[in-house]
């Protein structure tokens, strides 16, 4: 789970005095707690949401689609300033690859796949191109795609502004 934390500087104020003590101008705020946290929420919810459908559509653009699945399941939860990103478990081999030397992929995980990109019908030659392509991968690794880092990076500070605005307005 990748969790943001907003980090708010913006007010919700009603100026309730504005003197001179003492050579400084004094300005007293009112913030609107009630507000703010609506407000907030909403900013939340929306930051929620266009976070999921950009991860959605980095990732059918850096690594395709398949069953879907992964895609799918990608989950954006926004409240009170926090949000939290949901996904399945194996998005994490895509994000950041998979080292050489490490243990063999599940050969069920694979003959699924090979079936449906390789057109092989046949259960026994599927077992044995996934065999293939596991060992392949324990012995040279896989290159990493990383779909969640390129959101952050590219687009996580505009989707933040547009829906701070949006809800501060």
């Amino acid at each position: 789970m990748v969790k943001v934390l907003l980090v708010l500087v913006m007010l919700v104020v009603f100026v309730l005095n504005v003197m001179v003590v003492g050579g400084f101008l004094l300005v007293k705020v009112l913030i609107d707690m009630k507000d703010f946290k609506q407000k907030l929420d909403k900013a939340s919810k929306g930051i929620a949401f266009d976070l999921q459908e950009s991860l959605k559509s980095k990732l059918s653009q850096a690594h395709g689609k398949d069953t879907g699945m992964l895609q799918s399941s990608i989950l954006g939860k926004g409240e009170d300033g926090n949000i939290d990103i949901t996904m399945l478990d194996y998005a994490k081999y895509l994000e950041f690859g998979i080292s050489p030397g490490g243990k063999l992929i599940p050969i069920d995980a694979l003959m699924g796949w090979v079936k449906r990109k390789m057109g092989v019908s046949d259960d026994k030659e599927a077992k044995s191109i996934a065999f293939a392509i596991a060992k392949h991968i324990q012995l040279y690794g896989s290159r990493p795609f990383p779909f969640i880092r390129n959101t952050f990076e590219n687009d996580l500070g505009d989707i933040i502004k547009f829906n701070l605005r949006n809800s501060f307005k």
